[in-house]
């Protein structure tokens, strides 16, 4: 009886008042926080212990008092919300800031459940034992304003439309096979660190850094979107050249960034990168480390046009790389840093005119500490390579938490809710536009040009969902909301 009685009210306080719950101590048998006596309060660290599971309702908020965390040991957790009622897990300060209470630790857990969940402010939202072998999944859910998001290494980690927004390092998450699928960053330091992963479908809008993928690879990146970052895409794994490690991107967009894709070069093919900066180089994050180009480095059928400078080359091996369109970037096709001479592979660069392409790389013949760059198109190479419609510019669909506002001017959806087509009407103004309807992670559906007619009717076939139709020139734009049923 003394120990239930230690159980009930000593390990485990809670304390219903003013329509909370104060919580915190051990938790030795399975419990469940409901929705009635929402919001739990954590005023200390709360132990989940070996064998036990923690459920929580949809509807429950959890806030945390500074400093402190929930540690599943050996138990499972289960925190499954839905698209109407999340959970949330946010700070109790009155004035909280990315960091302030630890997060959710998972030590060795038996069971995990995460859907539907909302983290704000934590030093880190979820973060696991090093190295342990567990399948974690976490879809649907939103991170704001966390020094880092989800942490350390673990075997079997699937991350399913979450959106990633206002952090310091949205993911850090490397050494463990780890599927990161259709999520949305935006506003972040480090968007994304990651190692060995897969990357799909992902978009990243205005971060510092996009996606930062380092060693152990292999790292697979397909069908992303990156936008106005300063870095958007870096790949520099295992500085040794592991030979059996081959990095890959393909099938993705850069466009709008300082810098598109840096450091060392893998395997990369049907990529498009445009009006960058500079869309290629090999610049590293850290001056004391030296990427090169490496014998393994493959690209093939990429578009770089209309870009400041299409590619920073130091030199070193010369990359297996051909079939490439470097076209109209501004400044230069290729800038060549090497004191060496030095050769890169026969390109396209969609002009036959040997002293136009020649004016557009810049080695020892524009400056004397430079080598000289050995290079020479394709024949019979011209600018019918290039996208038929370059028309495109960065999208900020995500602000805060929130979808965007949506002004209320320019055009008129009927019928809204539709079921299949709807017509478009009153566009405000008849110059070249492009209809974008993008899906709740800003992720880009739909894709029409329009040229000033009054009316479209459009078939997008799309499922049932909340969508964002966008209509802009390139200098404004209006945004509005669209269900499908």
């Amino acid at each position: 009886m003394r120990k239930l009685f230690f159980t009930l009210f000593s390990s485990l306080l809670l304390a219903f008042t003013y329509g909370q719950t104060n919580v915190s101590g051990g938790i030795y048998s399975n419990t469940t926080w409901t929705s009635v006596n929402s919001p739990y309060i954590v005023t200390d660290t709360v132990v989940v212990f070996p064998g036990f599971t923690l459920t929580i309702e949809p509807g429950v908020t959890v806030k945390f008092n500074d400093g402190v965390v929930i540690e599943m040991r050996q138990s499972n957790f289960i925190a499954v919300g839905n698209s109407v009622d999340s959970i949330t897990f946010t700070s109790n300060s009155s004035t909280p800031v990315a960091g302030i209470y630890q997060g959710l630790y998972f030590n060795d857990p038996t069971g995990i459940a995460i859907d539907y969940c909302v983290f704000k402010y934590a030093l880190k939202a979820i973060y696991t034992k090093p190295w342990i072998n567990f399948p974690l999944t976490v879809s649907h859910s939103t991170f704001s304003f966390n020094s880092d998001c989800l942490t350390q290494n673990v075997n079997g980690t699937n991350i399913f439309q979450c959106v990633f927004i206002n952090n310091v390092i949205g993911m850090s998450w490397s050494g463990g096979a780890c599927n990161l699928d259709n999520c949305y960053f935006e506003n972040n330091t480090v968007a994304a660190r990651v190692g060995g992963n897969r990357v799909n479908n992902c978009t990243f809008i205005n971060n510092q850094v996009g996606l930062d993928a380092g060693e152990p690879g292999p790292t697979i990146i397909t069908d992303c979107y990156f936008c106005n970052n300063d870095y958007a895409c870096r790949v520099a794994d295992d500085v040794g050249g592991n030979q059996s490690n081959f990095d890959t991107i393909t099938g993705c967009t850069f466009s709008h960034n300082h810098i598109a894709y840096s450091d060392q070069f893998t395997y990369m093919t049907e990529n498009i990168f445009f009006e960058n900066d500079t869309a290629l180089s090999q610049i590293s994050f850290h001056d004391s480390i030296d990427f090169w180009h490496r014998t393994r480095t493959h690209m093939f059928n990429n578009d770089i046009f209309n870009n400041h400078v299409g590619i920073v080359f130091r030199g070193g091996y010369s990359p297996n790389s051909n079939t490439n369109n470097f076209c109209q970037n501004s400044v230069y096709n290729i800038v060549y840093t090497s004191s060496n001479n030095g050769a890169f592979p026969d390109q396209c660069y969609c002009i036959t005119d040997s002293t136009q392409i020649a004016a557009a790389v810049y080695d020892g013949y524009d400056d004397i500490t430079l080598g000289l760059l050995n290079f020479s198109p394709y024949a019979n190479c011209n600018d019918s390579v290039l996208p038929v419609d370059t028309f495109y510019f960065c999208q900020n669909i995500v602000s805060g938490i929130n979808p965007v506002k949506f002004p209320e001017e320019s055009f008129t959806i009927y019928p809204n809710p539709t079921s299949s087509t709807f017509t478009l009407k009153n566009i405000a103004y008849s110059e070249k536009q492009l209809l974008y309807i993008f899906n709740t992670l800003g992720k880009i559906v739909y894709l029409e040009k329009l040229f000033g007619k009054n009316e479209y009717l459009i078939d997008a076939n799309l499922t049932k969902g909340i969508y964002f139709i966008r209509v802009s020139d390139g200098a404004k734009s209006f945004v509005k909301k669209l269900v499908f049923e």
